[in-house]
């Protein structure tokens, strides 16, 4: 029924605080990834991933916080100290991952801000360090039902 419907979706749901504002996790009707955090206006922004593109979001944030990604066989990728990555999500658009402080599997945990954002600058969110791991836990709990 539409009502478990809703009640299946709002369980893949999850409002996390940044340290800067709330994001909401969840998992759309049509089976993609939602990510909402409020605008410059403090109106809500949202951003939907396919389960691919879910996907190579959560593992761009794996691969900064070890400082490489081990699925990257390409001879220029680096072994250590990556900070950045960035991936399409189509339409000529692109998300940009940047891990802020030092690479946190070198040195003991998260210490600099976690940034997502469209290269476009239509959307974005900042994670604080002591948030980091409450986003992640949500992300990948929605990416693993997708």
């Amino acid at each position: 029924s539409l009502g478990e419907a809703e009640n299946d979706l709002a369980s893949f749901s999850h409002r996390i605080d940044t340290g800067y504002s709330n994001a909401d996790i969840y998992l759309t009707s049509g089976d993609k990834l939602g990510l909402r955090t409020p605008g410059d206006d403090g109106k809500p922004v949202e951003i939907q991933l396919s389960p691919a593109r879910a996907r190579k979001l959560q593992r761009a944030i794996g691969a900064l916080y070890e400082g490489f990604d081990e699925e990257d066989d390409s001879p220029d990728a680096p072994d250590s100290g990556l900070s950045e990555t960035s991936f399409p999500i189509g339409g000529g658009r692109k998300i940009h991952v940047e891990q802020k402080g030092t690479t946190p599997a070198e040195s003991g945990g998260v210490n600099g801000n976690l940034i997502i954002e469209a290269d476009d600058g239509s959307w974005g969110i900042v994670i604080e360090p002591d948030k980091y791991n409450d986003f992640y836990d949500a992300l990948r709990d929605v990416v693993e039902i997708l």
